[in-house]
């Protein structure tokens, strides 16, 4: 890949996923034709530099996992993470375009202009993912909304969930979620996987989501519309500009995506049967919401799970009790989302929000949060 900008002064290349630990893949650095040296996960760019020019090692896979985010080739499909192999130009306000040099495509998402160049947004936005040589199934639209699959192998839509269904519950989050009515457009990345748990990841413009590709499991079909719903639910919160801490952005996408599986399906037992799911995978998480964030933000990652299974325990607890009182968190979720977090990860005003009586949420904020 390419990058055409004059750079008047001294800056660093970076890329945003180090602090996520997403892997680096790039290679071959050169500035107008310069080669440049590594250091520490940064390139130093020398003032006036006019061109930037890079490669990109594709990890070779029979399978995607969307969620770890890498820069991948399956088959004739490829994969182009923002995360881990497009670069950032280090305290650049506007972004620059890019241009993709690689022989055999056919088809890319996002369209890239006629010269071949891509644009990057700034960097308080979704990661940028780049899908080459994917297979477009038709879109559906109704109202304010547009729903399209993009889908790395030929004939694989007979393991995607039906559009209506998908649209369904699509519609029942944009107008729960959004301030006013608005036109949305939902592009979903599906990649093909084997032998593991389906995934997604939310980017700039596409939902990468992972599709089984063998003898569907129990539970496949209700997950198989929870993981775009919880993306969905990602790209209509704001969460590329929002404050909010991981344990809150990943457990209100949970909640909410589980809950739009039980409208787009209609009341279908699996659906409940997820929730179900979600809510005794949190019981094995001893230590609280909260406690889990602190060591995702130093780095451990290992009960990163919790948010999306303990998680939507929480949210069910705050719901019972919200409904014993006729009230109900939807009725809250706008201003749930311009909460304000403390230096602790902690809700602020939370129970004020929610009229909560303190005597219960003392026992719901000890069981889940602390």
């Amino acid at each position: 890949m390419s990058l055409h900008k004059e750079i008047n002064s001294e800056t660093r290349l970076i890329l945003r996923g180090t602090s996520l630990g997403i892997r680096p893949q790039i290679e071959n650095v050169t500035t107008d034709g310069f080669p440049l040296n590594e250091e520490s996960g940064t390139w130093l760019i020398p003032a006036h530099t006019l061109k930037l020019r890079w490669e990109i090692p594709l990890l070779e896979v029979s399978e995607i996992d969307a969620s770890q985010q890498q820069s991948v080739r399956c088959e004739d499909f490829v994969l182009i993470s923002e995360l881990s192999s497009i670069p950032r130009l280090e305290g650049m306000l506007k972004p620059p375009t890019l241009k993709i040099v690689m022989d055999g495509v056919r088809t890319m998402y996002p369209p890239p202009t006629p010269e071949k160049t891509l644009s990057l947004h700034s960097n308080s936005e979704r990661p940028l993912f780049i899908l080459i040589n994917g297979i477009e199934i038709k879109s559906l639209s109704t109202d304010f909304l547009t729903l399209s699959y993009l889908v790395d192998r030929k004939g694989m839509d007979q393991f995607l969930p039906d559009m209506s269904t998908c649209m369904k519950g699509l519609k029942w989050l944009t107008s729960l979620v959004c301030e006013n009515e608005k036109e949305e457009n939902f592009t979903l990345g599906w990649c093909g996987a084997k032998r593991m748990a389906i995934a997604g990841a939310a980017g700039y413009g596409v939902l990468l989501v992972n599709y089984p590709t063998d003898k569907m499991r129990p539970l496949d079909n209700a997950l198989l519309l929870y993981v775009p719903f919880h993306e969905a639910f990602h790209q209509l919160s704001g969460s590329a500009h929002s404050t909010r801490p991981t344990w809150a952005e990943e457990s209100l996408a949970s909640y909410y995506g589980s809950r739009a599986v039980k409208v787009a399906l209609s009341g279908d037992s699996e659906a409940s049967q997820l929730i179900d799911e979600f809510q005794k995978r949190g019981e094995k998480f001893i230590e609280g919401l909260i406690a889990i964030n602190h060591q995702v933000n130093q780095g451990n990652r290992l009960n990163y799970g919790a948010f999306y299974t303990k998680g939507v325990s929480f949210w069910l607890e705050i719901e019972k009790v919200l409904h014993e009182q006729g009230d109900t968190l939807d009725h809250h979720i706008k201003s749930l989302l311009h909460l304000k977090y403390d230096s602790e990860d902690k809700p602020v005003g939370l129970m004020e929000l929610l009229g909560i009586p303190r005597e219960k949420w003392i026992v719901i904020a000890t069981k889940y949060l602390d």
